[in-house]
C-alpha cells in the first residue's frame, strides 16, 4: 500500500486550492465533483466561501 506522502502526490495535480491570502487558521470546505466532471458553478461556489472567510 502507497504511503501518505505517495497518495498525496498523485493528488495534489488535481486540486485547486483556494483560500484568503492570509495564514489564519479557519474551517476548511471541500468541494467535490460528481461524475460528470467539473462544472461551471463549483469555482463559483469557492469563490463565495473563500470571500466569506
Amino acid at each position: 500500500m502507497d504511503d501518505l506522502k505517495r497518495r498525496w502526490a498523485r493528488l495534489e495535480p488535481h486540486l485547486t486550492v483556494v483560500g484568503p491570502d492570509d495564514a489564519l487558521p479557519r474551517p476548511a470546505v471541500l468541494l467535490f465533483h460528481g461524475c460528470g466532471g467539473l462544472r461551471d458553478h463549483l469555482p463559483r461556489y469557492a469563490e463565495v466561501a473563500r470571500a466569506a472567510g
